[in-house]
Formats: structure tokens, sequence, C-alpha cells
């Protein structure tokens, strides 16, 4: 995963079905109701787009839009706002009280600001992440 975090020094995680599953089970154990869509391609058979939604168990109004990647290799055809597209729509078909939506990403992410926009989400909030080298 390489999204753009500004000046912060990040090691690239490699998001593969094993971190997927694994992801998966640590928020069944939790309760936390979770909806996914992909793109696989073709040709490979890969992932190669991935968006996740959840919700708490304890909540029926509001989920939090978590992770959305695309493969490098992948990218300039959309994936990233279809996949989004897909997963809103799999959890409004499941989840009719759902009103509202929360999600996040950095400033300096221009691509995912540019798709969370034309969906309609609105910045309500904003943070700053600092880092200490040691």
């Amino acid at each position: 995963m390489d999204a753009p975090l500004g000046d912060l020094e990040w090691e690239q995680e490699k998001v593969d079905a094993e971190r997927i599953r694994g992801t998966e089970r640590a928020l069944d154990a939790r309760g936390v109701r979770r909806y996914s869509a992909g793109a696989v391609h073709g040709a490979s058979g890969r992932l190669v787009a991935w968006s996740m939604v959840s919700l708490a168990a304890n909540t029926t109004w509001h989920a939090w839009q978590q992770i959305t990647i695309v493969d490098p290799d992948h990218r300039g055809r959309r994936l990233g706002l279809l996949t989004k597209i897909e997963n809103l729509e799999h959890v409004l078909a499941h989840e009719p009280e759902l009103s509202a939506i929360d999600t996040y990403n950095a400033a300096t992410n221009a691509h995912m600001i540019a798709i969370n926009e034309q969906l309609g989400y609105r910045p309500v909030a904003g943070s700053t992440d600092w880092q200490l080298t040691i």
C-alpha cells in the first residue's frame, strides 16, 4: 500500500489475500459488520482494487469507509471510484438505517480526495500526524 502521506516516512505495506482475511477475522471477533468490494484482473485472477466499509457492533446509523486501494499497475482506470460506489450500494442495501459514513485520508492524497468529493463526502475535521525518528 503506497497512499500519499506527505512528509511522513512510512514503509509500504503488502496488502494481499492473507492480510485481508486476517483483518476480516479481527473485525469479526469484535462483532464489526464489514462490507467489501473489489476488482479482479481477468487475465491474472489477482485482486487489483479493494474497498471496505465497517459498522461497529452497536450501531446501525453510522459507518466508517475504511481502506480503498488500487494496485499501482492498474491505476488510472477509475477502479478506486468504482469499487467504492459498488461497495456503498451494497452497504446501503443491507444497512437500511445507515445515514452517515465517515472516512479519512491524507491531505496530500489528491486522487482519493477527488473520489470522496465526487461521492459527496465533505471535510468536517482535520488532524495532524507527528513523527519522531528514534
